[in-house]
Formats: C-alpha cells, structure tokens, sequence
C-alpha cells in the first residue's frame, strides 16, 4: 500500500484563518508546505493586522496583492470593507477578470466605499503593479441585518458576506438563485462561522487533490484488466498499487468533493477510513471492454474473442451533476479520455470564470484523445460538457471519431496527439496547464501512458505543493 500525503484544503483552512481573525483577532503560523492560495491569505491578513496595529495614522494606502487567489479576491474586498482604513485590492490579470461585481454592489449597497481604478486612473495616485487595475477600499464600520446576494456566478460571494456576518450584525442571507452552483461551499462556510465544524488539522487533507489518486487508481486497475485479458504471449507484468493511503482525509469532511468516494464505490474502488487517512482499494477489475466489474481474481477475464461485437450503443454513459464539484472536472475529464467511458458533466457553466477558462481549456488541450462537446443545460448556455469515449475492441485496438476508426497499436495505447491520427501513439504527451494548478494534476494521469510535458508544471503549487515529489514516488513518469 501506497502512503500518500494530502495537502491541506485551502477551502476549509482559508475559511478558518479569516474567521479566526475576524472573531478572536488571531493569525496562527502555517505549515511551511502549505498550499499557495493558504499562504497568500495568510500573508494578506499579516498585512492587514499590521496595518491595524499601527492604526493608519498617516492615511498611508496599504496594498494587498492576493495574485490569482480567487478565494482571497472575493473574501478579502468583504474584510476590507469593513476593516478601518485605505486598502488597495489587486490581482493578476486573470483574476481581475473573474466575476465580484455582484459582491461590490452589495456591500456599496450598506454603504461600503469601494471603487475600481484602472490601471490608468490608478497610476497617479496610487502605487499598483502592471497588473491592470486594482480596487480601492475606505474601510469603515458597516451593518445589515439582512441581505441579497446574487450567487449565479460565484457561490464565494455569499460565503464572504457569511465571514463578515458577525462584523456587520448580519442576521438572514438570502441566496439567489434557491440553489446556485457552489451551495455546498456556502453551507461550508456558514458551518464554520457557527462554530458546528471540527477542524482537526489531522483530517483537512484537500478532496479536491485526492481524486487524482482515486482516478489513477481507476485507470491503473484498468490497466491491469486489460493486460490481463490479452494472450499469455502479450501479457506483462502489471505491478500498479492495488491501494492507496490517502493521509489527513475524512470521508465525513465538510468538503462536498467527498462525493468522489461514491462516484467511485460505482466504479470498483473501495473507500475505508482509518485512523490516519482514507484507504482506497481496487479488489475488482474493470473490464473496459464489456463495461462490467469482474469480482476476485483478474484471470477470470474473458478472453479477446467474446469481445468483437462490441457497439457504442453497448458503452455505458456516466452523468455527473458537477454544479457543487466545479474543481474536480478539469481531472475527471482526463481520467474520461483515458477511460472508455462516456461521461457527461452537468452544470460546468461556471468553468469558464476559474483560474483558467476550463472549458475553453479541456476542449483545446483534449481534443486530440476525444470528441469534446459543450452544450446548454437547463436553459444555460455552455452548461454540459461531454467526453466521448475510447474504444478497446479487437485487435488492433481502436479510436472511433466522427469519422472512420483508426486501428492503433494495442490496448495500452488508445490516444494519440497526432492532428490526423493516424500513427501509432506516441509516448510522449505535451500540454499547456495555463496556469490552472486543476489540469497539471488532470494532465499528469497521461503518465500512466507515457512521459508528460506539462507547460506551467509549478502553479500546482497553489493547492498541492508537493504533488511532483508524490507523482514521481507513485510511479508516474511525469517531466513538470
């Protein structure tokens, strides 16, 4: 068994570290390997309690740079606001094009002096960076005792009026819509503002990291089916992990991307909590070939010859509600291009406000090894987005497409990055994770097939500093 150290999640661990603050006027160390995101807030909040301490008597602009941290970008203008003092907000560019107007409005609506300053307008009067624009903030005290937020983009907008909930005597929070993308994080933070969440250090490990591990798991016990199901001449020696210890995780943990452990319960992988962590087991092997689960022994394949009538009507099709699981689907849908499963994403609309536009990304970057589709869900535009499967039938093994299919080497290589596809796999996979710390964990699972080149390897330090070190432990022979 595997040993596997999770990070913290900066979901939970950012929540608690401004609710500390705010409340008990506390700023606690970190863990010098915490994620990214944990230490700019953290930083942030240094900043601010200095400030405070030395009380701004001179009227001096304190800048805060939170970077590409969206959680800081969205919790930290509502901190400001209510927090004495000239404050300037900044970002990177990217961030400063994802979606707070909805959360400005509200806050100016209880009388909050918030404005943005274009690069430009900002320039002579205060000091920012080439960034593009930053907001200004005159914090003062502020109070409501009841309030509407528009959720429809970001459910963190409602989570950030929650942190300040006690600051402003915020009694009833109406959300909009009745249940908008990201409710599960809202209720998250309403747990921990009420003080109904116990958060030991000991089991925070980030779910949103351990899908990696339970979708190699998937795809390394697929693996081995496969190369069991082949002739005694082709078979090799599988020598994958048939488990995997996930430290810090708790499979009762606020974090609503804990439904990865039933997602995959369906899938063959056994999830058990123990002490230390969750264990995840593959005791079956999935046969990818009949879309069934063979129990015990993998020997007890059936052999190639009773797989040769297999049709894409016969291929299972997986949907997924993702509306409360927006951060898993950038490595679900790797794992789907390498998995033959079709799978369908539900309520992904707001992917393309993320670090990076994900949908936007998934389509470019996968579409060599599937047929990718985006279409409108429950009346919202770019709302589904569908992965088309590969197909392991026969010999040689196949790649079906719109058009004809294209015979490949074997089982093992049923992807290829050639424009017309047409040449044997290539074992060496190249992609661009666009600064998107999601899809170098969802590109690295095409390690499992050959060597990877991931552009932007080290933004994965934003939520899982020390995946490269767990990958290469693991197995996968990965070039960040």
């Amino acid at each position: 068994m595997k040993k596997v150290s999770l990070p913290v999640s900066k979901s939970l661990y950012i929540r608690k570290l401004i609710f500390d603050f705010l409340k008990y006027h506390r700023l606690d160390d970190i863990e010098a390997g915490s994620p990214e995101d944990v230490r700019i807030v953290h930083d942030s909040l240094f900043r601010i309690q200095k400030a405070e301490t030395e009380q701004n008597q001179d009227g001096k602009v304190v800048r805060i740079d939170v970077r590409d941290c969206g959680a800081a970008y969205r919790f930290l203008m509502a901190v400001l606001a209510v927090t004495p003092g000239q404050w300037l907000l900044t970002g990177t560019p990217r961030l400063l094009q994802r979606p707070i107007d909805e959360l400005v409005h509200v806050l100016r609506s209880i009388g909050a002096e918030i404005q943005w300053c274009s690069r430009r307008d900002a320039i002579n009067r205060v000091s920012v960076n080439e960034n593009g624009g930053c907001w200004q903030i005159h914090g003062k005290p502020l109070h409501a005792d009841e309030l509407t937020i528009d959720c429809t983009r970001s459910g963190q907008f409602a989570s950030a009026l929650w942190l300040i909930s006690e600051k402003i005597g915020l009694k009833k929070l109406h959300v909009l819509p009745e249940n908008p993308s990201s409710a599960a994080y809202i209720a998250m933070t309403k747990s921990i503002v009420e003080s109904k969440a116990d958060l030991d250090a000991k089991r925070m490990g980030d779910w949103s990291a351990a899908v990696y591990w339970y979708a190699r798991l998937l795809l390394e016990g697929q693996r081995c089916g496969v190369q069991s199901s082949q002739s005694s001449s082709d078979t090799v020696s599988c020598d994958a992990p048939a488990s995997y210890k996930l430290l810090h995780l708790d499979l009762q943990s606020l974090q609503s991307d804990a439904n990865i452990a039933q997602w995959f319960s369906q899938w063959g992988i056994v999830s058990r909590q123990e002490e230390d962590g969750v264990v995840i087991e593959f005791k079956e092997f999935f046969d990818c070939q009949k879309n069934t689960i063979t129990s015990g022994n993998e020997n007890d394949f059936q052999n190639e010859e009773s797989k040769l009538d297999k049709t894409e009507s016969q291929v299972d099709v997986i949907e997924l509600d993702m509306s409360q699981n927006l951060d898993l689907v950038p490595v679900l849908a790797c794992m789907a291009c390498l998995w033959p499963k079709k799978m369908i994403f539900n309520g992904v609309s707001n992917l393309k406000y993320k670090e990076s536009n994900r949908l936007q990304i998934i389509q470019e970057q996968l579409s060599s090894f599937a047929i990718i589709e985006i279409k409108s869900y429950n009346g919202i535009p770019d709302n589904q987005l569908v992965i088309n499967p590969i197909y392991c039938e026969d010999k040689p093994c196949r790649v079906y497409t719109n058009s004809d299919a294209i015979p490949h080497r074997d089982a093992m290589n049923c992807v290829s990055t050639n424009d017309d596809r047409s040449n044997i796999s290539p074992r060496i996979f190249s992609f661009n994770a666009h600064n998107d710390h999601r899809f170098v964990m969802g590109f690295s699972l095409f390690a499992l097939r050959g060597k990877v080149h991931i552009k932007d390897f080290d933004c994965v330090r934003k939520s899982y500093p020390d995946f490269k070190a767990e990958g290469v432990v693991a197995g996968a022979d990965m070039v960040g």
